[in-house]
């Protein structure tokens, strides 16, 4: 009321005012009843001396301004207001101003069936993923109310939503009567309240096709719930050869989609469709389109070696295992004349993109699965052994009873030469180092598959001239070892077995533990003839899997009379005197018994079973080497439990031992993992943990998101280190000179890292694991494989021999012994603290390491003293065991 009468009295008052002519403005703010600012509404303004109309729409905060040229002081105007959901306003305006502008201030407009007091109306719903068909959080839901407001809101962990606003109109029954009168329809008296909602979400395809019509306070969408349909892209890669240059077809690429459907296609054609736009999925039933993208390279379209899956269940945002094979069932059986054979490599593509997303690297080769056949004319248990051009020692097979082997390694590589060696008792070896006809065979690999290498020839040793003899024996109790195979290299090996053995062939009968070996021994040269000697259950003076050493035999050929006797003619070093004796000949036939052995109270003890091997803390609770054994094996009987029967234990422990490992990276212990792993040895396995950024504990609990591990490479050769698992590793190996010998990210199986084969030297070696990125984590095996470790000559890695002893008082000394008695029941002890008095005699031990090697090594020493018994009930007996000496020979294992 007070604005009409104010525009009455600036119309009727017009002749009043200076005369000023000029631009001039109107303008103002369009409002709801709560204040809020109306977008987007139409603004009719014309003059009242002419029919000049004017119009403008209203800004996103309601405010409007709309220019007027050549306007005189005290001109009239109207201004209208409409949008649509609202009641139409009007105003009327005077330019009374110098200036020629007027601000009407605000106009409020109300929306249909509403007044001075809102009403707040909400629109609901609910999202779903409509592949996994559960709720949705974090999908963003959108839409714009009456007055234009943008509302967003987020789905809850339920995926539901609400929209809410007061500029959500329902128009009332008289105001749609009303409408209806003037012509409007009721699709369009309907549309006033229906409002478009908009659903989207990362890697998910966005919803704008989403209805809702405000008919209550509480309106939920129609067809509630919604959907979203995840983002899908496409996987390509291209395929060469394993030089990288040449294109590798009919290589079939085949992966699993999140469907749960393994899709394959193969590089170079034959494709099923075209390519078509991202979003577009193929025709049902097809997935390999053609590869007439622009990839980068010249290798497109048919035959080019690259392949594309196109499917609507490769969803953006997630990573695909992809194998890669070009293979045949003659090339899995190793067919001979069988060609076209390649190894099977995984990669894997992550989906980013809603168009091509490439294979990791984009192009891969593809390695020749290459082996090595042939027949060895001396028939079968023929060794063979297979080495590099640069004589590294690779891998080893027999020859089967018609006298063929085969060679069936990872480090069998394309144009790459090898050597083979042969070794037969009754044959001349086929050795590196040896002039023809016996040097080894050589083949270079020219077939993606069997390379033959045809008959190989072995000459039978002529006519043995000469014997020797000798009586192997067990170092501990220094008794004759039955059953050993001795062998003697005279330009092949000549092998027998050690006794008892009845009178033959003019030899005299064998004792226990004795053999005879005729041969070719006339040659004198001081250690001309090298001796093995291996026995299950024993290791040798340093290998552990046999007995080595030289000796110089006297050329006299006696045989079968008085054969040259190792028993007597002992075997001398290189400045020994000869087969007559002297300082550094000494008697070499015996075998060091694996176990732990002990003479108790004047009985012996072999401590052979369940023989284990840590690093651990006991009663002084300093860590250090600790072993033990039982006189008896677990016994499997019939029926479950299983039960152990009692027998007698005994158990060392040497504090501070040292964990012989050089050049730890950081100074950091790591952990050890088995090469070769099989069933007791297991791969070894790890967690990574997800980096913890810049908290302040990271440095000071040491925190790391990475993991050390640790092997030894006995034997020179070929070797491969990877991880296997589902976590996304990263690899890198140091030599224990320190020496960064490469890392790798994705080279193993799905996105697992590998390195190899790669050529290493004996010497332990490090591996550093940790995920690609510091948001990886989850967990992984470590896996070595290369040569067999168990021939394998090591040094001793304790210098000089170590000692430990304890007299059992408080704090004294750096050893345990203990051993259990299972006829009496009775714990015996000897360690610090062990002492019930000040008598010195009545409890003390010593001991000596003379042996630690790393793992796979002999670890060996000797060990006596008095041990005190522990009666049942815990209580101290003061007696004495008496004397106890005893010796240990166990493989390091861990």
């Amino acid at each position: 009321m007070l604005i009409a009468l104010f525009t009455l009295n600036c119309f009727t008052s017009e002749k009043s005012l200076p005369g000023v002519t000029g631009s001039g403005q109107i303008s103002g703010k369009v409002v709801g009843p709560d204040g809020t600012g109306i977008a987007s509404v139409q603004i009719q303004v014309s003059r009242q001396d002419n029919e000049q109309v004017l119009q403008t729409t209203s800004a996103n905060n309601g405010s409007f301004s709309i220019n007027l040229n050549e306007v005189k002081r005290g001109t009239g105007f109207n201004l209208r207001f409409s949008k649509s959901n609202f009641k139409s306003a009007a105003r009327a305006a005077v330019i009374s101003l110098p200036n020629l502008k007027v601000d009407i201030g605000n106009v409020v407009m109300f929306t249909f069936g509403a007044d001075e007091s809102l009403s707040l109306r909400r629109i609901t719903g609910q999202v779903y993923d409509n592949f996994a068909y559960k709720p949705l959080i974090g999908a963003n839901v959108t839409t714009t109310d009456a007055a234009g407001q943008v509302l967003v809101v987020s789905t809850n962990e339920n995926g539901r939503f609400i929209l809410e606003s007061n500029y959500f109109p329902l128009p009332s029954d008289e105001e749609k009567q009303v409408m209806r009168d003037n012509g409007i329809s009721e699709m369009d008296i309907q549309a006033l309240s229906t409002f478009a909602i908009g659903v989207y979400k990362a890697d998910y395809i966005t919803r704008t096709d989403i209805v809702a019509v405000i008919t209550a306070e509480e309106n939920p969408i129609r067809n509630n719930p919604v959907r979203l349909y995840q983002k899908f892209g496409s996987i390509y890669g291209h395929i060469t050869e394993d030089t990288l240059g040449t294109a590798l077809n009919n290589v079939s690429a085949t992966l699993t989609n999140s469907n749960n459907q393994q899709l394959t296609c193969n590089s170079g054609g034959p494709y099923d469709a075209n390519s078509s736009a991202p979003y577009e999925p193929l025709a049902a039933g097809l997935y390999c389109p053609d590869m007439d993208d622009d990839f980068n390279t010249n290798q497109n379209g048919a035959n080019g070696g690259g392949f594309k899956i196109k499917d609507q269940f490769l969803l953006v945002g997630t990573r695909y295992p992809v194998t890669l094979s070009k293979t045949s069932a003659a090339c899995t059986a190793r067919t001979a004349a069988t060609t076209n054979c390649y190894r099977t490599k995984t990669t894997y593509a992550d989906v980013l993109l809603t168009g091509n997303n490439a294979i990791a690297g984009a192009a891969t080769a593809l390695m020749w699965d290459s082996w090595i056949h042939g027949t060895v004319t001396a028939g079968s248990g023929v060794l063979v052994k297979l080495y590099n051009s640069s004589n590294t020692y690779i891998t080893e097979v027999t020859t089967n009873a018609s006298g063929q082997f085969l060679f069936d390694h990872a480090s069998i590589l394309r144009n790459q030469q090898y050597k083979m060696t042969f070794e037969k008792s009754g044959y001349y070896s086929r050795l590196i180092g040896l002039s023809a006809p016996n040097d080894p065979a050589l083949i270079t690999i020219t077939i993606a598959g069997a390379n033959n290498a045809g008959a190989v020839t072995m000459t039978a040793l002529p006519p043995p001239t000469h014997c020797v003899m000798g009586t192997v024996t067990d170092y501990w109790s220094t008794l004759p070892v039955d059953g050993a195979t001795v062998a003697i290299f005279d330009g092949g090996w000549r092998t027998a077995t050690t006794g008892p053995a009845a009178a033959s062939g003019g030899f005299p009968a064998l004792s226990n533990g004795q053999f005879i070996i005729q041969g070719n021994f006339g040659n004198t040269a001081v250690n001309a003839f090298d001796v093995e000697i291996s026995r299950t259950g024993y290791t040798g003076e340093t290998q552990v899997g046999k007995q080595t050493f030289k000796f110089t035999h006297s050329g006299i050929a006696a045989c079968p009379g008085t054969p040259f006797n190792l028993d007597t003619q002992l075997a001398c070093g290189a400045s020994g005197v000869g087969p007559t004796g002297g300082s550094n000949c000494t008697n070499q036939l015996r075998l060091y018994p694996i176990g732990i052995y002990a003479v108790i109270n004047g009985g012996s003890k072999y401590f052979r079973n369940q023989t284990k091997q840590t690093y651990e803390k006991f009663l002084t609770e300093k860590t250090g080497l600790t072993i033990s054994g039982r006189t008896g094996d677990l016994i499997r009987t019939s029926s479950l439990p299983q039960k152990t029967y009692d027998f007698d234990g005994i158990y060392l422990h040497f504090d501070d031992t040292p964990r012989i490992l050089p050049n730890v990276p950081e100074g950091k212990w790591s952990n050890h993992v088995p090469v070769n792993p099989n069933g007791s040895s297991p791969a070894a396995n790890g967690v990574l943990t997800e980096g913890i950024g810049a908290d302040s504990r990271t440095n000071a609990w040491d925190l790391k998101n990475y993991v050390y591990y640790h092997f030894y490479a006995a034997q020179p050769g070929s070797y491969t280190i990877e991880t296997t698992g589902s976590t996304d590793t990263h690899i890198t190996l140091t030599a224990q000179t320190g020496a960064n010998l490469g890392s790798d990210d994705d080279s193993g199986t799905g996105s697992n890292g590998r390195i190899g084969p790669i050529n290493l030297l004996r010497g332990w070696y490090y591996v550093k694991v940790r995920g690609k990125n510091d948001n990886v984590f989850g967990f992984f095996d470590v896996r070595v494989t290369g040569p067999a470790q168990v021939q394998s000559n090591y040094n001793t890695m304790l210098s000089p021999t170590a000692t430990y002893a304890t007299n059992c008082g408080t704090n004294n000394g750096n050893l345990v012994v203990s051993w259990y008695d299972a006829t009496g029941h009775l714990l015996y002890v000897a360690g610090p603290g062990e002492r019930p008095s000040v008598d010195l005699n009545e409890c003390s031990a010593n001991a000596t390491i003379d042996m630690h090697g790393p793992i796979g090594d002999i670890i060996r020493g000797r060990f006596d003293g008095k041990l005190r018994p522990i009666a049942a009930a815990g209580a101290a007996a003061n007696v004495s065991t008496g004397t106890f000496r005893g010796f240990f020979n166990i493989l390091r294992t861990e």
